[in-house]
């Protein structure tokens, strides 16, 4: 995803789910990012997800 504007770049830093760890490298227009999604399972029962 490229950032084409500063609108853009801060919605994305608004956003709870959003962590920018490289804070030598400011994020800011122009700059293309790659998103890698993880998450983490919790069974509740054998057969019933708990928490996601």
């Amino acid at each position: 995803v490229t950032m084409n504007s500063i609108t853009e770049v801060a919605t994305l830093k608004s956003k709870e789910w959003f962590e920018w760890y490289e804070e030598q490298n400011k994020l800011s227009p122009g700059q293309t990012l790659i998103f890698r999604k993880s998450a983490s399972y919790r069974y509740q029962e054998r057969n019933m997800v708990g928490n996601l």
